[in-house]
């Protein structure tokens, strides 16, 4: 019998020119956080203004926008029940009491409807995530934050888009393995909010007003400079920000060729209907994650199956409602599609082969 090989959930693409980004940077001695660094922040701020600070992950990010923010030990802040624990997990760490909001049927994100019932006056910011490649309402929500004096922060992990000015004052970005930009590890901050940068920066580096690169700018290095904040290591370093500056070269066509893999999937997967549910998408998607709802609620003898054919699956992701840190909240919607919810495989080198082993081994599956 044949063996099929194996397919993976993600597969970053091995391009030359990043090749060549990363063996320069590696030559040039400097690995650190410096040049590529502040190249791949310009990137965010050259079009919107602001400030942009590259971290070493959006986890990074997200931790300190909440360093940021917190103002009392009460202060509350609203996320999606279905994202990324870190979404969650950088406000806890900063003393944040989070509060988890249920999703919408739609699309698995949050809106208004799920929002309000849990606004109170400690309510000090929104998280509002891009899910899967998504773009969330930030219109709706951000006008709702502003009226009521609340922060609105997009968590934009799943979504880069350097071309339009965010409504929002905070957004973070991730350049792991598996997104948009990889570079292994990093992340990025931008913020309209021009008088915090400094601070932010001096989170970002163990609470020190010049970080290393700065200190090491001649023969005689300037000495520390202590301030009165505490932080931590945040920063990205050079290796990884030549990576993701030469990754934006191709994120043109790395888009369509998802876009091409999403149109291929929803083809491929139409006779399954309504034995699974596809979640609607806008013009505006960057289609990073292909995610099904399983309808009969067989999730796991699916994921087996598939996995003896060699194909790769994920969950994006559990409810963090069952979180044992989180206050415990009511998200029948989230709780209900976090267990039926499927991810196939989806990067940009997938072939049409490839897809319809996925799919051919889904169909056997269900």
């Amino acid at each position: 019998m044949k063996q099929n090989k194996i397919i993976p959930l993600y597969r970053p693409p091995i391009l030359t020119h990043a090749n060549k980004a990363l063996n320069d940077c590696f030559l040039s001695g400097w690995w650190g956080y410096g040049l590529a660094c502040k190249e791949l922040e310009n990137r965010f701020t050259k079009q919107r203004g602001g400030w942009a600070l590259a971290t070493s992950s959006c986890t990074s990010a997200l931790y300190i926008i909440a360093r940021l923010l917190q103002q009392s030990p009460n202060d509350e802040i609203i996320v999606p029940a279905i994202t990324w624990v870190s979404s969650a997990m950088a406000f806890l760490a900063a003393g944040f009491k989070v509060k988890v909001a249920d999703v919408s049927p739609f699309d698995l994100m949050i809106n208004l409807e799920t929002i309000k019932p849990l606004v109170t006056k400690k309510t000090r910011a929104i998280v509002v995530v891009h899910l899967y490649g998504q773009e969330a309402n930030v219109k709706q929500i951000g006008e709702f934050c502003k009226s009521n004096n609340i922060i609105m922060i997009e968590d934009c992990a799943h979504r880069i888009d350097i071309e339009n000015t965010p409504l929002s004052d905070y957004c973070c970005y991730s350049f792991n393995t598996v997104k948009e930009i990889p570079c292994g590890e990093g992340g990025l901050i931008w913020s309209r909010k021009l008088d915090e940068e400094n601070k932010a920066r001096t989170i970002s580096y163990l609470g020190m007003e010049v970080n290393t690169w700065e200190r090491t700018s001649n023969t005689k290095h300037n000495d520390l400079v202590f301030s009165n904040s505490t932080g931590l290591k945040l920063q990205l370093h050079d290796l990884g920000a030549s990576i993701a500056n030469a990754m934006f070269a191709s994120s043109k066509d790395s888009l369509n060729k998802r876009k091409k893999i999403f149109e291929n999937y929803d083809n491929l997967l139409e006779d399954l209907l309504p034995k699974i549910t596809l979640l609607n998408r806008n013009t505006s998607d960057s289609y990073l994650m292909y995610v099904i709802i399983l309808n009969e609620m067989q999730r796991e003898s699916v994921r087996d199956r598939m996995s003896l054919d060699g194909i790769s699956t994920s969950v994006h992701y559990p409810s963090l409602s069952r979180h044992p840190l989180i206050e415990k909240s009511v998200t029948p919607i989230a709780d209900m599609y976090s267990e039926n919810i499927l991810t196939l495989p989806c990067f940009p080198d997938l072939d049409f082969s490839e897809q319809h082993q996925v799919v051919q081994s889904l169909k056997r599956s269900l």
